[in-house]
């Protein structure tokens, strides 16, 4: 976000449905791409991206953000993610909180993003942040202009 680039996302080797699409979609942009791809490498990081590639854990550590959607998350999809003022925190959907509490996606809001692309929990920890995957920002151009 810092050298404003106007579409930024985040997608995994592992998930090749997820990964066209992000790679489609950076390339129709009209304007500079960021797109970071969790890729596996058995030399320098064996398995660094495995809680959030594998079956038993991806559901409980991704968050996949789609445009209009709330965010939510978990194996029963019980879970999502609430703005707290600026703060984003977990909320549990079967412990009195409704999909209405949460934090909606927008693709367009600069703000959000740069709250996104700093979801970077240690998912050792209890009550971590899931990791973000999917279009955090597309604008038409940069947040801002060099006059």
């Amino acid at each position: 976000m810092g050298a404003d680039a106007t579409f930024i996302a985040r997608s995994m080797d592992r998930d090749p449905k997820h990964l066209q699409e992000s790679l489609l979609r950076s390339q129709k942009h009209k304007g500079a791409s960021f797109l970071e791809i969790y890729q596996n490498c058995n030399i320098f990081n064996d398995g660094a991206y495995e809680i959030f590639t594998e079956k038993g854990t991806k559901p409980e550590e991704t968050l996949f953000l789609t445009q209009g959607e709330p965010l939510v998350f978990g194996a029963a999809k019980n879970k999502g993610i609430k703005l707290d003022g600026f703060k984003p925190v977990v909320v549990n959907l079967e412990e009195g909180h409704s999909k209405d509490d949460l934090w909606i996606h927008d693709e367009k809001d600069f703000y959000k993003a740069q709250i996104l692309v700093r979801m970077f929990d240690d998912p050792r920890k209890d009550m971590h942040l899931p990791r973000p995957f999917g279009v955090f920002m597309k604008q038409k151009e940069p947040a801002t202009k060099i006059l």
